[in-house]
């Protein structure tokens, strides 16, 4: 008589907190995963595109971020901030840590000085700067 109580009383226990569980999922909806932030290399490949360059100079922006500071959109040195370890005065009283303003600054530098990302990579590759 003893088991019978007690697989009696488990078994109400289990469908009170199933209750419980189908209360809670109508009021609330099924769990929500929080969205990620856009990744560094969707951030380049979409201000890149827009600035009008093709998918070989989205591939030379993603090896110089690479290559600048590991993906890392907060890395810096004493003179070089960012992304694209942007120089001290082209980031000064700017956000340079987002990578978004991070890589519309540096796709603005790329365009000026060297025409392309594929020549401002080949440019570092062979003087390991740009």
């Amino acid at each position: 008589m003893t088991d019978l109580v007690h697989r009696s009383r488990r078994a109400w226990r289990l469908s009170i907190v199933c209750a419980l569980a189908a209360v809670s999922f109508a009021a609330f909806g099924p769990a929500q995963v929080a969205s990620a932030a856009p990744s560094i290399h969707s951030i380049i490949t979409r201000y890149t595109t827009a600035a009008g360059f093709g998918s070989l100079d989205v591939t030379a922006m993603k090896q110089i971020a690479d290559y600048e500071s590991h993906d890392h959109a907060s890395s810096h040195s004493k003179t070089c901030w960012g992304l694209f370890q942007l120089s001290t005065s082209m980031v000064k009283g700017h956000p340079w840590s987002d990578p978004t303003w991070n890589t519309k600054r540096a796709l603005g530098y790329v365009k000026s000085r060297y025409g392309t990302p594929c020549k401002a990579l080949a440019h570092i590759r062979k003087t390991g700067w740009y």
